[in-house]
């Protein structure tokens, strides 16, 4: 199955990516982990491996339940496990692989797996478009939007900046409106086909490949086997001039918009292999776009939903309901993490929703840490590289401009006393529940959360004291000067 092997290897593609950014680090560093399953270096590492090994088995047996259901195992421990934010798209991957651990043993199983993982995308381009009905994405000045543009165009000296911004924050919110539509009925669907490819080949030139290629594999549930053949074989029998050139001009799109200084303040440990990926991203766009020039309307035509039982409907619509509630996190005021609200710039505080009043969200949101003074941090040099224990000091050492969740001020000060010399100790005076507290040194019993609160990321480990400053899902832009793209 080829969504089987596309999705297999979008994974692998996410992995690679932040091994290739990151180096060994984001195989060993277990900080602030999403679900609170803290892992000590060789495990985490050992499951991040152990996933990767059983996608790199799928791509040769995509059929194999056993493998889907250790691939389900193995992302769960490291959605787990993963540190301080989770990215979308590794939730939208466990719910499609979810997809296809339900459907064996069910008859027909093409049609429960095309048609579960079709309600999981269409529902994904819903939220990601309701999540930004707000004001702050529609500000040229706080857009995620203008932010992606304004880097790209200081990276590779583009002008028309004001236009550009403009066509990204409300091209995006257009795009993302009509998708779902345009997908729910088969006339429109080779058409929303090469929208959608498009779109996220324009997301993945500012380098985020990993989610665009989870978006391609979800996008193949709406192509029935048989179309799929017959439309490999169709750009099989294209000249092989014509597939080359359009794979070329592909490439040379990559090359030419790619950003040259992504991640800049943190660069990349191995650039050359992300280079092969992303170049090898853009050929696959090319072919993509060729075989969906070949597909009618009719083609994708399916009666899928008749030939399921009621039991098939049954869990379909309960997987459906799962993803939603996950979705709508935000308007229940329960979470805004991992909730599809990619670069939306939707915070829970201030609450600047257009359609969703603050006053409907069910709960009161989340309890985050002031801290009014604090002293006795050492220099970045002295923390022996840790990567948790210097992100911890860039951040608590600007009490000015953020405030933390308690999860993360408990586990920022536990990570920096352990590598902390005892000649540099901590006095922080902090304001929690209203409360001030002092803490001399760390005593994890009178940290903040140490009892009955989850260890659990549902909110940003951080929040601006400025409510005017730039933040969103995607986290906090620590200096507006910074041009990082991630």
């Amino acid at each position: 199955m080829l969504l089987t092997r596309m999705l297999a290897a979008a994974i692998l593609i996410h992995e690679a990516l932040y091994i290739f950014r990151d180096g060994p680090s984001y195989l060993t560093n277990c900080f602030l982990p999403t679900f609170g399953l803290k892992l000590n270096p060789r495990a985490h590492a050992w499951v991040h491996g152990g996933l990767m090994a059983i996608c790199g088995a799928l791509l040769f047996m995509p059929q194999s339940g056993w493998l889907l259901l250790t691939c389900l195992g193995f992302l769960t421990l490291v959605i787990s496990s993963y540190s301080l934010r989770l990215s979308n798209h590794l939730i939208l991957a466990w719910f499609m692989v979810l997809t296809l651990c339900l459907a064996q043993g069910v008859e027909p199983m093409e049609s429960f797996v095309a048609l579960g993982i079709q309600g999981l995308i269409v529902l994904t381009y819903f939220l990601a478009f309701l999540h930004k009905l707000n004001a702050d994405y529609f500000s040229p000045k706080l857009s995620c939007a203008s932010q992606l543009v304004d880097f790209l165009c200081w990276d590779r000296g583009l002008r028309g900046q004001k236009l550009l911004r403009l066509v990204s924050i409300y091209g995006t919110v257009l795009v993302e409106a009509a998708l779902p539509l345009l997908l729910l009925f088969p006339p429109t669907r080779p058409f929303a086909l090469g929208v959608g490819i498009l779109f996220h080949f324009s997301m993945a030139l500012l380098g985020i490949v990993n989610f665009s290629s989870m978006m391609y594999a979800g996008l193949m549930a709406f192509v029935p086997e048989q179309a799929l053949s017959g439309a490999i074989a169709q750009v099989s029998a294209l000249p092989p001039l014509l597939i080359g050139t359009c794979c070329g001009f592909s490439l040379l799109v990559v090359w030419a918009l790619t950003p040259r200084h992504a991640n800049r303040h943190c660069p990349y440990v191995m650039r050359a292999p992300a280079w092969i990926i992303q170049l090898a991203f853009g050929a696959g766009t090319a072919l993509l776009l060729l075989g969906i020039g070949t597909l009618s309307w009719r083609s994708l035509e399916v009666e899928g939903w008749k030939r399921l039982g009621a039991l098939e409907q049954g869990l379909l619509f309960t997987l459906w309901t799962a993803f939603l509630v996950n979705g709508l996190g935000p308007y229940l005021g329960f979470k805004t993490e991992f909730s599809f609200a990619m670069f939306s710039n939707l915070r829970s505080e201030p609450w600047r929703h257009l359609l969703i009043p603050s006053s409907w969200r069910l709960f009161r949101g989340p309890d985050y840490v002031r801290i009014d003074h604090i002293e006795g941090l050492p220099p970045p040099s002295a923390l022996q590289g840790d990567p948790g224990a210097l992100l911890a000091h860039r951040v608590l050492s600007q009490p000015e401009a953020f405030r933390y969740s308690r999860y993360f001020f408990r586990e920022a000060l536990l990570r920096l006393s352990r590598v902390m010399s005892p000649g540099h100790p901590l006095r922080i005076r902090y304001v929690d529940r209203g409360e001030t507290h002092v803490a001399e040194g760390i005593v994890p019993a009178k940290l903040p959360g140490h009892r009955g609160a989850l260890s659990v990321n549902l909110f940003p480990f951080i929040l601006p004291n400025d409510p005017e400053a730039p933040h969103s899902e995607q986290g906090t832009v620590l200096n507006g000067k910074e041009r990082q793209l991630f």
